[in-house]
């Protein structure tokens, strides 16, 4: 019995070549918003965004030098009361200022430093189906509905034997790429 893992083993190895996933597992579970059993993934890759990444970080040192910042005028403040009191409300809108860019750039650069792909693989021996397409469409709409620890950016489906018109057409729809095996590799369905 065939149960999908050359398959899937396969092209986690080529496309952590071809597209330089950072990190990438294997049949990992995802909740939905829907239901009650999770969704396997057959390949969660991992793509990490170096310049976001560096957003990030500037935005951690801001927000911690602000912070300081911070501390440091609360003892001015009490210091220099009377001396500063018309000067203090300005600093310390300034101060507020610059947490909260900070405090963006993090969640910016966060956010966006880490991208995720869903690959769904399909080894049969007949084409897939519009119905498959369908089905794994419908798998990302619930996990995106809900709460997952991660949400995918992209979305492939992989297939051993090809695809029937309906399903390339489903697929374009739904915005899932499609690859084959060519040669040594995978190749992106037009």
């Amino acid at each position: 019995m065939n149960d999908g893992t050359n398959l899937e083993n396969e092209f986690a190895r080529w496309a952590d070549k071809e597209f330089g996933w950072s990190d990438y597992e294997t049949r990992v579970l995802i909740s939905g918003a829907v239901g009650e059993r999770p969704h396997e993934v057959d390949i969660h890759g991992i793509i990490e965004s170096e310049g976001y990444f560096k957003v990030m970080r500037a935005g951690q040192v801001i927000v911690a030098s602000g912070v300081l910042g911070a501390s440091g005028l609360v003892g001015l403040e009490r210091a220099f009361a009377s001396l500063i009191d018309g000067i203090l409300p300005q600093i310390g809108t300034a101060s507020m200022t610059v947490l909260l860019c900070g405090a963006a750039l993090w969640w910016f650069g966060n956010s966006r430093r880490r991208e995720h792909v869903w690959v769904e693989c399909k080894d049969r021996k007949k084409r897939v189906a519009a119905r498959d397409v369908m089905l794994f469409a419908k798998k990302i709409e619930n996990v995106k509905d809900g709460k997952p620890r991660w949400q995918p950016n992209q979305c492939i489906m992989v297939s051993s034997s090809g695809f029937d018109v309906d399903a390339v057409d489903q697929a374009r729809a739904n915005d899932i790429d499609l690859y084959i095996p060519s040669g040594k590799g995978f190749r992106l369905l037009e």
